[in-house]
């Protein structure tokens, strides 16, 4: 990531980069224009140099130059100073849209007051504000009243819009918009799903690995998130075409070259495919739909939350158990949701 100036003014004070040596160089600007003064440290990985840039930060901030930046700027150093999951990174850039759309993000931190922020709900935005006080660059500390985050503000999006998505999809990244939207897979998921992962008589995905930004095999977010997902009958048809002819190590979808899909490629791909498709979501929108249409269709809630691999209240934990027809009933209800799609 660059460091934007304008007029003079270095707006983000911070930056971190992979050398050619491997190696990654936290470099923090601080001060204005060309005496700005430049902090910089070569580490061996990308965690220890975002460590770095975040503890160094705090030199500018006390010169009180955080203060001069916007609410969207904020967001960019609030990004740049975690380390963050590709999944992660996403849901504040979005979040940081809503921002901008609002007029909000023009405002200076320094000129920022609680009664600007408190019509204003996002799920990420006391997050950053949060960050920015602990820095001293707002000059009251917001607070979850004053502030509402929510986990999630994009809506339910419908069998329609899905069908817009697949049409608009390249072929070898359309199954992506089915294990997204028909199986409810992370974006890190989806990508490394290979096709031996599928078990076409069972009608069964297994999740067992995720992707890195950069596309190499990692392990899941979580324990819970190695998981057996699934699959609608329609669903199995379409994959399976996809699957015909390939070695059960390629994975399932591909981008322009043949090539496995890192989840950054995911995202700009499918960003392109959302607007071409005038569906202006994100990947996550798909795995809300996939919760959603199970959850309507009468699925038991924890048996939706192992699906997805994620955790439910303790109330449904504690009540609701995971019955065998639970698998059966996923299936039904995405073989109406798919069904739904063909004919949108």
């Amino acid at each position: 990531m660059n460091i934007p100036v304008v007029n003079g003014v270095n707006q983000t004070a911070g930056s971190v980069r992979q050398l050619a040596s491997g190696k990654w160089q936290s470099t923090v600007r601080l001060g204005e224009g060309r005496g700005a003064a430049r902090v910089t440290k070569t580490f061996a990985t990308r965690k220890a140099a975002m460590a770095h840039l975040s503890a160094t930060r705090a030199t500018g901030m006390a010169s009180g130059e955080m203060a001069q930046q916007t609410v969207a700027q904020a967001f960019d150093v609030y990004i740049a100073s975690k380390v963050l999951k590709p999944n992660t990174v996403q849901t504040y850039v979005t979040a940081k849209g809503h921002v901008v759309t609002s007029g909000l993000g023009a405002v200076r931190l320094k000129a920022l007051k609680p009664s600007a922020v408190v019509a204003f709900t996002t799920w990420k935005l006391t997050a950053v504000l949060k960050f920015a006080a602990a820095d001293g660059a707002l000059s009251f500390a917001p607070k979850t009243s004053s502030v509402t985050e929510y986990h999630e503000e994009i809506p339910v999006i419908t069998a329609a819009d899905v069908a817009k998505l697949y049409e608009a999809a390249p072929d070898g990244f359309a199954p992506m918009i089915l294990l997204g939207a028909f199986c409810g897979l992370r974006a890190s998921e989806a990508c490394a799903i290979t096709v031996g992962d599928i078990d076409f008589l069972a009608g069964m995905l297994s999740v067992t690995k995720a992707s890195d930004e950069v596309g190499a095999m990692v392990t899941t977010k979580t324990a819970r998130s190695v998981r057996k997902v699934p699959i609608a009958a329609d669903v199995l048809v379409h994959l399976g075409a996809v699957a015909k002819g390939k070695p059960m190590t390629d994975t399932l979808a591909t981008n322009a070259f043949g090539q496995p899909v890192a989840p950054r490629t995911l995202f700009t791909t499918f960003s392109k495919i959302a607007t071409e498709a005038g569906v202006p979501i994100t990947f996550h929108s798909l795995r809300k739909f996939y919760a959603t249409n199970l959850l309507s269709a009468g699925v038991n809630p924890k048996a939706v939350a192992k699906y997805l691999g994620d955790s439910v209240q303790t109330m449904l934990k504690t009540y609701a158990l995971v019955a065998a027809t639970d698998a059966d009933q996923a299936k039904a209800a995405m073989s109406k949701a798919f069904a739904d799609v063909a004919a949108a």
